[in-house]
């Protein structure tokens, strides 16, 4: 995944909204699971989405938006196929420590105007350039914490942090910043190496360079930590 509002729009069905984003409690380590996903964003291209499907793709997470500018050029097209053809699917932002965080909520929330996904959103925290360089652990935590503040606010539920394990340990002097929100952790391996910390997932990208039918080249392969029926329990 390395790469570099006030306009949410109220719904009907409001309630189904706060149902999706619940909070979920962890599952236990299941690195057999069957339920495998994908992460995308403008660098896989124009992505044929019936071919991911017929693929056996269980969930997709789409980048929408980087730092306070920029929006993915192919999250409108992603969003909007997976939706068509019922993959369940989440947003991302990649998180850029030295900027507002608040700010940074705000224009990821636009990605939310039309429909909501039924994944929780996810904020993308990894070491990029230099972007930690000046910044306590704790000014790390605090920014993160005031981005999914925001993001909970408006949206009524829960967040997803996507980080690797040497950005949680060096970057967050390895704290417990987990407890109150979901995680998704990269580490590219045929097993996971977990801690104690670690034992509790709810995603793991453990590829970079996957491969699938409906795009060309590598794509990061996930996998959710539960069976089916657990993952359809978290979509509901």
């Amino acid at each position: 995944m390395f790469n570099v509002s006030d306009g949410f729009y109220i719904k009907p069905f409001f309630s189904i909204i706060v149902a999706l984003f619940a909070h979920f409690d962890f599952v236990m380590a299941d690195e057999e699971s069957s339920v495998q996903g994908i992460d995308v964003s403008h660098y896989q291209g124009d992505v044929d989405w019936q071919a991911v499907s017929n693929a056996g793709t269980a969930f997709a997470f789409i980048k929408c938006t980087d730092s306070t500018t920029d929006k993915d050029s192919k999250f409108e097209t992603n969003w909007a196929a997976t939706q068509a053809l019922g993959i369940p699917r989440g947003a991302y932002h990649f998180f850029h420590p030295e900027i507002d965080a608040v700010t940074q909520a705000d224009f990821f929330l636009t990605c939310f105007d039309t429909s909501l996904g039924e994944l929780p959103p996810v904020i993308d925290v990894e070491r990029y350039k230099d972007d930690f360089a000046k910044l306590r652990c704790q000014d790390v935590i605090d920014k993160i914490n005031a981005f999914a503040a925001a993001v909970i606010q408006k949206l009524n539920g829960t967040i997803i942090i996507y980080t690797n394990p040497s950005t949680w340990e060096q970057n967050m002097c390895s704290a417990d910043i987990f407890d109150n929100y979901g995680i998704w952790i990269a580490e590219y391996s045929d097993t996971l190496d977990i801690s104690s910390k670690w034992e509790k997932w709810n995603f793991w990208q453990y590829s970079q360079t996957g491969t699938i039918d409906g795009i060309d080249g590598n794509v990061d392969l996930n996998r959710f930590n539960g069976s089916t029926d657990q993952f359809q329990a978290y979509l509901r």
